[in-house]
């Protein structure tokens, strides 16, 4: 696991927890609005899954706002009017304030790998 001090490690998550929990209520008029706006525009889920491997293997799935058209066929662009505003304005992370209420990822320190990279990487090695 961690080589931090056990105080560090729940200070850290204290200040995690009671962020995002803040960052929920303040944030969620707008998830709220954003919600709508890629329901409105564009068909298929509101929000993406990504799955990621957290430390000690754990996996998780982090959270953001879906930015893409889910069949692309019928569009010239892959990114979405909506979506081009929430990536201009990092707004499609703003689910991540959820994974790290719940635990998943840090505000302090890394977001958890790729899981998809680690495979291509083990791939690559022959592992």
């Amino acid at each position: 696991m961690s080589n931090e001090p056990k105080a560090t490690r729940l200070l850290v998550r204290a200040a995690d927890v009671g962020l995002g929990l803040v960052g929920l209520l303040v944030s969620l008029p707008m998830m709220a609005l954003v919600a709508i706006a890629i329901k409105l525009t564009s068909q298929g889920p509101i929000l993406f899954g990504q799955p990621r491997v957290a430390e000690g293997g754990r996996l998780f799935v982090l959270y953001y706002f879906r930015t893409t058209y889910v069949d692309r066929a019928y569009h010239n662009s892959r990114v979405t009017l909506v979506g081009r505003w929430l990536r201009r304005t990092r707004s499609d992370e703003l689910p991540w304030v959820w994974n790290v209420v719940v635990g998943d990822t840090s505000y302090f320190g890394a977001h958890g790998l790729i899981l998809q990279g680690i495979r291509a990487f083990k791939g690559q090695r022959g592992a």
